[in-house]
C-alpha cells in the first residue's frame, strides 16, 4: 500500500513537471521572443522602449520628439529587445555595458551613480581578474507586461497568473545567454534592496558590492558570477534557456577575449573566496 502511494506521488510530481515544461515551451513559441539588437533598426526599437518606459511613464529621463532614449554608454553596449508575438510589437529591452570594449577600458554607469558608495576593492578585483565584465542596465518592459503575478489566471498556472512574469524571465535568460556568448564572466547591476533579497530567496548567487545609494530611490550595487547562474537554472527552465541560447548564438559571434583569463590570478581567487563567503552568510 505504501509503495503504491509512493509511486503515485512520484507520478504526480512527474506530470506536474511535464505540464510546467509544456506551458513554458508554449509561451516560448507563442508569446515572446528575446533577441540581441544586431542592427541599427533593432537598436532603435530598444531606444523607443526605453523612451516609453523611462521618459513617458516613469519620468526618469527627459523625453524628446524623436521618441528614443539614448546615453553615452550605448556605444560600448550590447543591446537586447523583447518582441511580443501576440501584439507584433517590441515591448522590452536591456543592455550589457561592457567594461572592456575593442581594446579600451570604459567606466560603468554604476561607477557614476554609486560614486563614493562602491567597494572599489571588489570592483578592482573584477577588473584585474582577467575576465570580461559588464553591467546590466536600462532594463525596461512595457507596463502591461511587467506586473509579476498580478494576472487573474488560474493559480499556479504558467499560462495564467505567471504569464505576466514571463516577459521578465525571457529577458533575464536572454541576458545570461548573451553573457555566455560574449565570454562575460561577471555581471553587475544597481537594484532595489528588495530585489536583492528576492534573488537570495531564489538562490541566485548575487553579492552586494557597496552601500545603498539614492538613484531613483534606494539602490544597491550587486555582482554575479555568470558561471554560478548557469548552475542554478531550474531544471524546468533549462529547455527554455537552451532554446534562447541557441537562437542568440545564431545571431551573435562571440567577442574576442581582451585579456587571457588567469585562473591562478591572486585577485581572481581572492574575489571568488569573498563571493563564496558572502553567499554562505546569506544562506545561513
Amino acid at each position: 500500500m505504501g509503495q503504491k502511494k509512493f509511486r503515485g506521488a512520484k507520478l504526480s510530481q512527474y506530470l506536474h513537471y511535464w505540464n510546467q515544461l509544456k506551458e513554458l515551451m508554449n509561451l516560448v513559441t507563442h508569446a515572446y521572443h528575446v533577441m540581441p539588437a544586431v542592427n541599427a533598426e533593432l537598436k532603435k526599437e530598444a531606444f523607443k522602449v526605453r523612451h516609453d518606459v523611462y521618459c513617458s511613464e516613469l519620468n526618469y529621463e527627459e523625453g524628446n520628439e524623436e521618441g528614443i532614449e539614448t546615453d553615452e554608454y550605448d556605444d560600448y553596449s550590447t543591446h537586447m529587445v523583447l518582441y511580443s508575438k501576440i501584439e507584433n510589437n517590441y515591448i522590452g529591452c536591456a543592455r550589457l555595458v561592457h567594461g572592456q570594449h575593442e581594446g579600451l577600458t570604459h567606466g560603468l554607469p554604476m561607477e557614476h551613480h554609486c560614486q563614493g558608495k562602491l567597494d572599489h576593492k571588489i570592483l578592482n578585483m573584477v577588473k584585474n581578474s582577467g575576465h570580461k565584465y559588464a553591467e546590466v542596465s536600462r532594463l525596461a518592459i512595457h507596463r502591461d507586461h511587467r506586473h509579476m503575478g498580478r494576472g487573474k489566471g488560474q493559480k499556479g498556472s504558467l499560462g495564467g497568473q505567471r504569464k505576466s512574469s514571463f516577459a521578465l524571465l525571457s529577458l533575464y535568460l536572454g541576458l545570461q545567454a548573451v553573457a555566455r556568448q560574449q565570454n562575460i564572466r561577471y555581471l553587475m547591476a544597481i537594484v532595489e534592496p528588495r530585489l536583492l533579497k528576492n534573488l537570495h530567496r531564489h538562490n541566485v548567487p548575487a553579492i552586494q558590492i557597496g552601500e545603498g545609494t539614492d538613484h531613483r530611490g534606494l539602490r544597491v550595487p550587486i555582482l554575479i558570477d555568470v558561471e554560478d547562474i548557469e548552475k542554478i537554472i531550474p531544471s524546468v527552465m533549462k529547455p527554455l534557456y537552451a532554446i534562447i541560447h541557441k537562437d542568440i548564438s545564431k545571431l551573435m559571434t562571440p567577442l574576442r577575449q581582451e585579456q587571457q583569463p588567469k585562473t591562478s590570478n591572486e585577485d581572481f581567487l581572492l574575489l571568488r573566496t569573498m563571493m563564496d563567503n558572502q553567499l554562505k552568510a546569506h544562506s545561513n
